[in-house]
């Protein structure tokens, strides 16, 4: 009898202990998911390589990044920040779709021409308002020659962007808008210093297969108690020693040989379903006007470019695919740059007209 009652006993403390720490668990569970709902910020401030771009420097109350499981970080949807908080000559608006273009459905209307245009801050626009951008003056360029035809360019391009990341986004959610063309300008945060964190997390992301990254970021995703204790348990930032030591490491975010690779990964795909793709190297500020460097040595970071527009270029020869080459658009000519990468409305439209001029024959070549 005594054992029976002792038996009884322990299941119930067993019972009684397992129900605690489920009751506990779930109101942890609970209040992370408050926390995050309501305590400010959705994710900790996101930290791109180690230049700052003018949109990201205004990010400084984080409104403008949201992170993601597939490129790291986006833009968040629906925002507006008027040019008076951004502090620069350009305001910022943001679509449903976290995209710097006009509202848009994802499913394309009947008989429209739809460009994706991926890519870092000289697609975001950096510099220039929101119809300004070489996304936006490139849709009126197309519907001038196009005339007749419904015509949509979408401007997703996010500062800070990779090759790798601009990828990731083109697979994660481009197709779901199912382009005829995909404009794809890369490069120059690829170039740049790799910080050691961004260096682990590249390297586990080209480890993994898509599906086992995908299957591990959705689980990661699953309890916001984890990202809480996450977040609170990460490192505050690097030591300005670590931080010098990483760039004087030679490494980059996307060296060369894998920025290769994304290029093609992205025309091979493109060409599997149909759709026209369009390279665009990119141009920096001497390239326009050689005279704003006159008698300066370049640093290691600027010659380093030119490694990558010549790699995008050889892609874009042996692959036979429309090339906008920006220096041969811009040389010669001042009054084009913002600052020393990113154009003014007048520069972005001359690369609009580039693009129109490359493509336009691939969308009026008859079907085979």
């Amino acid at each position: 009898m005594s054992d029976g009652i002792r038996t009884l006993s322990w299941r119930r403390k067993l019972l009684f202990s397992v129900f605690t720490t489920v009751v506990l668990f779930a109101l942890c569970e609970g209040a992370a998911r408050v926390y995050l709902r309501f305590g400010g910020a959705d994710e900790a401030p996101i930290r791109i390589g180690f230049d700052v771009d003018a949109a990201v420097e205004i990010d400084r109350r984080n409104v403008l990044y949201r992170a993601d499981d597939a490129c790291f970080f986006r833009l968040r949807p629906n925002i507006h920040i008027p040019e008076h908080i951004t502090e620069t000559l350009f305001d910022i608006r943001t679509n449903s779709f976290g995209m710097r273009s006009p509202e848009i459905s994802r499913e394309k209307p009947p008989g429209a021409l739809r460009v994706l245009c991926l890519g870092d801050s000289c697609t975001f626009g950096t510099g220039a308002g929101q119809n300004d951008t070489f996304p936006a003056q490139l849709e009126r360029e197309l519907r001038g020659r196009l005339e007749g035809r419904a015509v949509e360019v979408i401007n997703a391009g996010v500062p800070g962007f990779s090759s790798f990341q601009a990828r990731m986004l083109l697979e994660s959610e481009g197709w779901s808008f199912s382009p005829d063309a995909v404009v794809l300008t890369v490069g120059c945060n690829d170039r740049k210093p790799a910080r050691p964190d961004e260096k682990r997390v590249y390297d586990a992301s080209k480890f993994l297969g898509d599906r086992e990254y995908h299957a591990l970021a959705q689980r990661r995703n699953v309890l916001a108690l984890t990202r809480v204790i996450g977040r609170w348990l990460a490192p505050r930032g690097l030591s300005a020693e670590a931080e010098l030591a990483a760039q004087q490491s030679g490494k980059r975010r996307v060296p060369v040989p894998e920025y290769r690779e994304e290029l093609i990964h992205v025309v091979e795909a493109c060409r599997r379903r149909g759709v026209v793709p369009v390279i665009v190297v990119w141009a920096l500020y001497f390239e326009a006007d050689p005279s704003t460097i006159r008698g300066r040595p370049l640093s290691d970071h600027n010659r380093s470019f030119a490694e990558y527009q010549a790699m995008a270029r050889q892609v874009a020869r042996e692959k036979d695919v429309p090339l906008a080459d920006v220096p041969k658009v811009v040389a010669g000519t001042r009054g084009l740059y913002a600052d020393g990468v990113h154009l003014n409305a007048t520069g972005y439209g001359l690369v609009a007209r580039e693009i129109a001029d490359v493509l336009m024959p691939k969308l009026q070549r008859p079907a085979d």
